[in-house]
């Protein structure tokens, strides 16, 4: 309830900085939008994440860099006079089993050019993200990227455990 309230809030916010009035109207407005947008649309079921502000951090430079390196490489193969690629869809296991972790992994990896998450497959022993590449040049090294995005996420946005406490991820050797 407090989450909603506080979205509620930011949406009013947004709303009267969109308009750039503050007045009576744009106020009592941008509050009926907001509820209606939480009740409506908000989260069903809690995502349970605990942000770490340090290794968000982390996972969001690392996705900055890969935002940039993927661009690029998109862009060299369009512009190419005759392009030489090698579309695939590729599986990719990943352990998490939270809904919520696991979104922000298939969202990362969708917004990468030249990538795109198109089914996701869940099982007891963990999760499984089929990717289709615009060009798979090393799949051994799509996949370290993925499972290194994942170990990254994790670290920023540990599961929330029963107790409401973040749930600290295992270091890997």
């Amino acid at each position: 309830m407090k989450h909603r309230l506080i979205l509620a809030v930011w949406l009013t916010f947004v709303w009267l900085e969109l308009w750039g009035d503050l007045s009576w109207a744009n106020l009592l407005s941008g509050m009926l939008v907001a509820v209606l947008v939480v009740v409506l649309l908000g989260p069903k079921e809690p995502l349970g994440l605990r942000p770490r502000p340090i290794a968000l951090v982390r996972f969001m430079a690392f996705f900055a860099q890969n935002l940039v390196i993927a661009s690029l490489q998109v862009a060299r193969e369009v512009l190419r006079p005759r392009p030489q690629l090698l579309p695939a869809v590729i599986a990719a296991r990943i352990s998490p089993t939270s809904r919520g972790l696991i979104a922000v992994i298939a969202a990362a990896i969708s917004l990468t050019p030249g990538t795109l998450v198109i089914d996701i497959t869940r099982s007891g022993s963990g999760t499984t993200l089929y990717i289709h590449v615009f060009d798979l040049d090393d799949r051994a090294a799509l996949l370290a990227s993925v499972a290194r995005l994942e170990r990254l996420a994790v670290a920023g946005l540990a599961p929330a455990t029963t107790d409401g406490r973040s749930h600290k991820p295992e270091r890997q050797p």
